[in-house]
């Protein structure tokens, strides 16, 4: 429910006191009580925190100068723990110094209360940090919403992804079998119809294998098989793989004379190497270079594929490496991202412990990276 729409009932919500003079916590129980706030109460630090740990109160009432462990050192670990950190702590102090303060705000606090305490005053900081509860809920809660909303998205795709996979792989089988058994017999139009049939169909399956890879990326599943491999040497053989006689000519290598030792799964960082060469090919322009470009920076070995494609604006940078991020290209009559294959490669770099970005200005073209930790050994 949101906040509109919640009439504020304190029973509904739990205090703890944290005080180790009795006088005190009685003081503040009975103001709090009289609201119709439920009230626990702790003398000292170390009870406060099993408390806080056990029954996670809704706020806590907590004095500074305490024996032993402190208000302030308390504080500390409610906001150090994931657990408790989103709790309200309202620091009590005696003292009305700004450097008390500061180190309540850098420990974490949500508000102060000098003593002694006004009632009028506990009600409205009461009141205050109640509503910073609630406003953490209700976004806790619509995170997890959609949080949940996604894996079933994701569930569902991957296993529709799953079950196409048999199908399309009865199509591929038999359309090359009629392309090698009956292609040369074939009239032109529909010997090139059977082409764009396969090479479609053939996209497709490098899209399941695409989304099934994201998927085992994503829960840690997909097995690395390391090999120590000389970056400059796998970019070169990706090119060669890749590219046809037009592409070669519009692809410029530029590799540093240095080696560039990574330990990586050669297969996996190909095919990284091959979504950004083929996306940069896709965007350029006809005729206009795309350069590829190794080196080594602060103990990283470095590629960069740069393009003269329409550009990234700013606001889309990181959007185009989530999955199924893309941005809309209808203007220019197509998308900047499949949604899978940046997505792909961010999580297949990061598994290797290495980062990824793009540097784009619009109409200017990008320029795609990525780094890996060069192997010493």
């Amino acid at each position: 429910m949101s906040l509109e729409g919640k009439v504020f009932q304190p029973a509904d919500y739990t205090l703890l006191v944290v005080d180790d003079d009795p006088l005190n916590r009685e003081l503040l129980r009975d103001a709090a009580t009289v609201e119709g706030y439920a009230v626990q109460e702790a003398p000292d630090g170390a009870e406060a925190l099993e408390l806080i740990s056990d029954a996670k109160p809704d706020v806590v009432l907590l004095d500074i100068l305490m024996p032993g462990m402190n208000g302030l050192d308390v504080c500390r670990r409610i906001k150090s723990d994931e657990r408790t950190r989103h709790i309200p702590v309202i620091l009590i102090t005696a003292q009305r110094g700004r450097q008390e303060r500061l180190e309540g705000i850098a420990a974490g606090a949500t508000d102060f209360l000098n003593k002694p305490v006004d009632i009028s005053e506990l009600r409205l900081r009461l009141r205050n940090a109640i509503r910073t509860k609630q406003l953490y809920d209700e976004v806790r809660s619509k995170w997890e919403q959609v949080a949940a909303l996604e894996k079933l998205r994701d569930d569902l795709v991957h296993m529709i992804v799953h079950d196409l996979r048999s199908p399309l792989f009865c199509v591929l089988a038999n359309l090359e079998e009629v392309q090698q058994n009956a292609g040369e017999t074939l009239p032109e139009e529909t010997s090139d119809s059977l082409t764009w049939a396969l090479g479609a169909a053939t996209t497709m399956n490098r899209m399941i294998d695409a989304m099934l890879d994201l998927s085992r990326l994503e829960s840690g599943e997909m097995p690395l098989s390391l090999q120590t491999v000389d970056l400059n040497t796998l970019v070169a053989q990706s090119l060669v793989s890749t590219c046809t006689g037009v592409q070669r000519a519009q692809v410029m290598l530029e590799a540093t004379d240095e080696d560039l030792p990574v330990s990586c799964d050669p297969d996996l960082m190909q095919r990284v190497v091959l979504n950004l060469l083929g996306n940069a090919l896709d965007f350029s322009p006809t005729g206009e270079p795309v350069i590829v470009r190794t080196d080594r920076l602060n103990g990283h070995a470095r590629v960069s594929v740069t393009d003269r494609g329409p550009g990234i604006p700013a606001e889309f940078r990181v959007k185009i490496f989530e999955k199924f991020g893309q941005i809309d290209g209808r203007r220019k009559g197509r998308k900047v991202s499949t949604g899978l294959g940046l997505a792909f490669c961010k999580l297949a770099v990061e598994a290797h412990g290495g980062v990824i970005g793009v540097k784009s200005q619009p109409g200017a073209g990008s320029i795609f990276w990525l780094e890996l930790p060069c192997d010493l050994r």
